[in-house]
């Protein structure tokens, strides 16, 4: 057993850094692929807590490195933004965001039966309007009749909020449709 750790101890290091990009690519670490700035004593202690981990020589020689931007130069933080690439690839020059199909699919339907449903509603209200006897449901009642000749107030309370859902629902449906034939989300 101690021969085998011996033998081992002698062996190149088998370990090596990678930095893996979030598009699947590597790129392996070394100290003559990554610059590092000395002259910190934290620096310099992980330099050499890297070099004898990896069992190489600390490097020697000092790399210069381009100065830091300054914060208060806002020109040329907006040409270093305005240069880079967006970072998904799904936005464009406006700032939308494609949306998948599957989502299109599902706002398409939800939209559908959103203004299904408005119109349904609308066509209901416009009868009542025009016959002056408006049916609606209570949530735990059965169906009640609101009669313009026989209480006005109740019967214009109802088409106010029927008025009200028909705009809401409207809107949402009218939202949805326009989501899933743009197929943008800002």
């Amino acid at each position: 057993m101690a021969g085998r750790r011996a033998r081992k101890a002698s062996w190149p290091a088998p370990v090596r850094l990678w930095l893996l990009a979030r598009s699947g690519g590597a790129h392996q670490l070394s100290f003559d692929t990554v610059a590092v700035r000395p002259g910190h004593a934290v620096t310099d202690a992980w330099v050499q807590r890297i070099a004898a981990h990896l069992r190489l020589p600390p490097p020697g020689a000092v790399v210069d490195m381009p100065p830091l931007p300054s914060p208060g130069a806002p020109a040329q933080r907006h040409a270093t933004l305005a240069a880079a690439p967006p970072p998904d690839g799904d936005r464009d020059r406006d700032g939308a965001v494609a949306l998948p199909p599957g989502i299109r699919a599902v706002l398409a339907l939800l939209g559908s039966f959103l203004a299904v449903l408005e119109a349904t509603q609308a066509f209901a209200l416009l009868r009542a309007l025009c016959t002056g006897t408006l049916y609606s449901r209570a949530w735990r009642g059965g169906p009640h009749a609101y009669h313009w000749d026989e209480r006005p107030a109740a019967f214009l309370l109802q088409s106010a909020a029927g008025l009200g859902e028909v705009l809401i629902v409207g809107m949402l449906a009218w939202g949805c449709l326009r989501l899933a034939v743009g197929g943008r989300l800002r």
